[in-house]
């Protein structure tokens, strides 16, 4: 049986490795287009799918409770100017984030569906979106790394489709994997989230 961390050998330079999903499950070119898409939603906007993955050297509970550590995303992240958790429960958290994109700032509040260590599920509570949904897994490949994968579908509300906002924030969506599996790489494996 291969050791799954002997596979991150072959990778001594980088501690993630962050490939578009579509490019992990799809290996003809023009195929893959279909698994990163901007399309005509029902609502008349248009909806963009993010899937994106890494493996990391860190543990699926790490990456999970860093994720899940949302009131730490300013201290973490300059895209994040501010945050606050509105309701808190063992399954479940309703979260505000206030996103700077540049000269751009926005806010959207989401219900995060809790599913320790394994899963967050996220949906559209506020902001300005027609559609906000995503959802992070976490699966564990050996006792200190895990795959990390996350989906995101989202439809900008009004005439922000094609604006800044919506630009920035399709960036931003598109690099989230690999900005936490930095700020994974940062700290150390025995610090607490």
């Amino acid at each position: 049986m291969v050791d799954p961390l002997s596979l991150l050998s072959f990778l001594p330079f980088l501690a993630i490795v962050s490939i578009p999903l579509q490019q992990a499950i799809v290996a003809d070119p023009a195929r893959a287009r279909e698994y990163a898409t901007t399309s005509p939603s029902q609502s008349g906007g248009h909806v963009t799918q993010i899937q994106r993955q890494a493996i990391v050297r860190r543990s699926s509970k790490f990456i999970y409770d860093l994720v899940n550590d949302v009131r730490s995303y300013p201290s973490r992240f300059n895209w994040c100017e501010g945050s606050s958790v509105l309701e808190e429960h063992e399954s479940s958290m309703d979260a505000e984030l206030r996103l700077r994109l540049g000269a751009l700032k926005t806010a959207f509040t989401t219900r995060n569906q809790l599913i320790p260590h394994e899963r967050i599920e996220l949906s559209l509570l506020a902001g300005p979106f027609r559609k906000l949904r995503g959802e992070w897994r976490f699966v564990p490949l050996a006792e200190q790394a895990c795959r990390v994968e996350l989906q995101l579908d989202f439809d900008l509300a009004g005439t922000l489709v094609g604006s800044a906002l919506a630009i920035g924030f399709t960036g931003l969506a598109d690099r989230l994997v690999d900005d936490f599996c930095r700020e994974a790489m940062r700290m150390p494996e025995s610090q607490d989230v």
